[in-house]
């Protein structure tokens, strides 16, 4: 006969999770906190914490059927309080700032922030607000010095790869026309 033990984790925090992109950490989800590194100073880190707080807000509204706070555009500033730097809109508090360090949860190079996603949401929906976030983020073009330093490292190799670069390079240059100023021009990476 088989026993199978179930271990009863009631009394344990839910243990920390990482959200990945292109097979790299850029955020952790902890109890009810979210957090994301990757920002080269502090400016980053408030301006991407205000992007992720506005998101959260509102998935969080919708989640619990409460009207989201309006949100508009504010100042932001980092205040020492209690012995944590907190970011503030407006003098409100929204975030934490992490600072790099070695035992840093953004690790020794970079900056992050974390906010607290209030204790009435379910467990099983903060990974649904924590892509919600990172969507935000990613979308939103800020710098994000983690992120977006190998987007830029593609395009360079792109540009300097040859004629098997991109699929205009493949075709001859014959059949290659010029565009006039009203056709679109395609995106540069």
């Amino acid at each position: 006969m088989l026993n199978k033990v179930k271990a009863n984790h009631t009394a344990l925090p839910p243990p920390m999770r990482h959200l990945l992109h292109r097979e790299r950490p850029i955020g952790w989800l902890e109890g009810h906190t979210l957090g994301f590194f990757g920002f080269a100073d502090t400016r980053d880190a408030a301006n991407a914490a205000w992007v992720a707080y506005r998101t959260v807000s509102r998935k969080v509204a919708r989640l619990l059927g409460t009207r989201p706070t309006p949100i508009d555009i504010e100042p932001l500033g980092i205040e020492r309080r209690n012995g944590r730097d907190v970011i503030e809109a407006s003098g409100r508090p929204f975030a934490q700032l992490v600072r790099p360090g070695p035992d840093s949860m953004s690790g020794p190079d970079w900056f992050g922030f974390m906010i607290e996603v209030p204790p009435l949401v379910s467990q099983r929906a903060l990974p649904e607000i924590m892509r919600a976030a990172s969507h935000a983020l990613l979308k939103s073009g800020l710098a994000w010095s983690m992120v977006r330093s190998h987007s830029r490292q593609l395009a360079s190799v792109r540009r300097h790869a040859g004629p098997m670069a991109s699929r205009a390079a493949d075709r001859p240059t014959a059949q290659r026309r010029p565009r006039t100023a009203t056709e679109p021009q395609p995106a540069s990476v």
